[in-house]
């Protein structure tokens, strides 16, 4: 038996799944729920989503500690 590859298949294929939505996905963290209320606070006093809030807080402290790969 021979087995031959088609490298144009995959130009031709439709692509099948969720289309995009501009929305990063969604992780699950394990924290200290008194963090993750404190967290939510700031948030809240700052008008932007506990997400956006921890973001902001993460790259700071690695620019404060200067470790910013990203």
């Amino acid at each position: 038996m021979e087995l031959s590859s088609d490298i144009n298949a995959t130009r031709r294929m439709k692509w099948i799944g969720r289309p995009p939505t501009g929305h990063q996905p969604r992780l699950s963290v394990r924290m200290d729920p008194n963090a993750l209320r404190l967290a939510g606070e700031r948030a809240k006093a700052e008008g932007k989503t506990v997400g956006t809030w921890l973001e902001e807080a993460i790259r700071e402290k690695a620019e404060r500690e200067g470790k910013n790969d990203g």
